[in-house]
């Protein structure tokens, strides 16, 4: 059976703790990885002492993406699961990417489901993803699993996710978007991991979503990206998330610092 590494990225002891109360029982095949930022304490919690399945990372980085690119780098199991402190996950899920990875040894990046109440659409079957991503669907980075040997020098843009500077979002897109442009083989599976009972960050209309939307909108759609975040601000204004005029000048902020700066980029972080 294949080994999975479930990343799992948080911050301080509160975020520690946390983790450790959702780690399933052990099993053999299965090693959780916790990138930890902004620790104040070395005493672990008493749900982590004494599980040899648990590796702890304790860095100084800033940021979601830094914080799951050290995650990641540590990882040693064939499949890789990003993850964050408060999902709840299922033996029966994991037992079921597992099983996604053996059969398709082709199989890149998987895709996948975490019961979000109403508040996600998912394609109604399995599908290969290509860009654009299916109408209505978007990537929440707590249910991407990717083939370490796959990743080759993939990471998140730093740049992107919370703790950046300008753009709290749009790390987990990026980072899929990059795959399927380097031609992995990414594809969705109609399979529930776990559930994720809090509101996402990229769900929240604020400049720096907004920013960060506007980056991917610009990233996705090269040529028609003006007219495509001129409908952006116009439903988020009739959705009374925000004003248009507002939302258009954060999200063409974003775009044009895509257009500017994304060539001079590392590569890692795009394609």
């Amino acid at each position: 059976m294949l080994t999975l590494d479930v990343a799992i990225s948080t911050h301080k002891r509160e975020g520690l703790e946390r983790a450790g109360r959702l780690l399933l029982p052990p099993r053999n095949n299965v090693r959780y990885v916790i990138s930890v930022q902004n620790l104040d304490s070395q005493l672990l919690p008493s749900t982590l002492i004494d599980r040899e399945d648990v590796k702890i990372v304790v860095n100084d980085t800033t940021g979601l993406s830094n914080n799951r690119n050290v995650a990641i780098d540590n990882c040693s199991g064939e499949v890789i699961l990003i993850a964050d402190d408060d999902v709840i996950y299922n033996p029966k899920g994991l037992n079921d990417l597992i099983k996604v990875f053996e059969e398709q040894p082709g199989l890149d990046m998987a895709l996948l489901k975490v019961n979000m109440g109403n508040r996600k659409l998912y394609p109604h079957s399995g599908c290969k993803l290509a860009i654009p991503f299916p109408k209505n669907y978007y990537i929440s980075s707590v249910e991407i699993a990717i083939r370490r040997s796959s990743l080759n020098d993939l990471k998140f843009y730093p740049e992107l996710g919370l703790g950046s500077q300008e753009m709290h979002a749009g790390e987990e897109e990026l980072f899929v978007i990059s795959a399927v442009k380097r031609g992995m083989d990414c594809r969705f599976f109609n399979i529930e991991i776990g559930d994720h009972p809090h509101t996402t960050t990229g769900s929240k209309i604020t400049p720096e979503v907004l920013q960060a939307q506007g980056f991917i909108i610009a990233a996705v759609y090269p040529y028609s990206f003006l007219p495509r975040l001129i409908l952006k601000a116009y439903r988020n204004g009739r959705l009374c998330k925000q004003k248009f005029l507002p939302s258009f000048r954060y999200l063409l902020k974003g775009a044009i610092k895509q257009k500017k700066d994304f060539s001079k980029i590392s590569k890692s972080y795009r394609w």
